[in-house]
């Protein structure tokens, strides 16, 4: 009898672990992180960001891992660049991006997901 209680104790602590793992592991269960309206890109070096363009070139939301943040758009001859004075998003048509943090390009050649 003792053997029989062990072995239901034993296969509920595994079950319990295994849903507690879920809860934070990046399954197929975890629900979409992209907000709605923005897109994925992929860039150089393994790094991702989603960007969120609004209103005719007015602004971009960019979300990064670890913080999301607004910039607005500015002038440019060369495509359409957002900033916020330190950080600066330049957008090449709709599916090319590069990000810069003062005159650090921490998001290079990035292109949009499909999908």
């Amino acid at each position: 009898m003792m053997k029989n209680a062990c072995a239901v104790a034993l296969g509920l602590l595994v079950s319990a672990c295994t849903m507690i793992d879920n809860l934070w592991s990046r399954g197929p269960r975890e629900q979409s992180r992209i907000p709605a309206g923005a897109a994925e890109f992929r860039c150089d070096a393994n790094r991702s960001l989603v960007l969120r363009l609004e209103g005719a070139d007015r602004s971009a939301w960019v979300f990064l891992p670890d913080r999301e943040f607004r910039l607005d758009g500015v002038s440019s001859a060369s495509g359409t660049r957002y900033s916020n004075g330190r950080t600066t998003l330049v957008m090449q048509a709709s599916d090319e991006a590069s990000l810069e943090d003062g005159s650090t390009v921490t998001h290079a050649n990035c292109k949009r997901v499909e999908g």
